[in-house]
């Protein structure tokens, strides 16, 4: 782990990628790491809530925020029943 985000390739990732969306349009100046990142990876998961919530569980849980990572794992039980009934 990097503790210095520029050095860090992910960090350098939502560097480059923040001006991309930048230019493009689709962040503004204010935007944070978080919010680019978050993009990315609604982008990788094509906007699958079921991906995007268990990476978000295994994000939480590793920064031992168990509490949190139980709410989220909540929304994707939810998530899973939800894409079960439209099948």
């Amino acid at each position: 782990m990097c503790n210095d985000t520029k050095e860090c390739p992910l960090g350098r990732l939502i560097s480059r990628e923040w001006d991309a969306m930048l230019g493009r349009g689709g962040i503004t100046e204010e935007a944070g790491e978080e919010e680019v990142l978050g993009l990315l990876i609604s982008h990788h998961f094509t906007w699958d809530s079921v991906k995007i919530l268990e990476m978000a569980a295994t994000a939480l849980e590793d920064a031992n925020y168990h509490r949190e990572c139980e709410c989220v794992l909540g929304l994707l039980r939810e998530a899973k029943q939800t894409r079960r009934r439209k099948k």
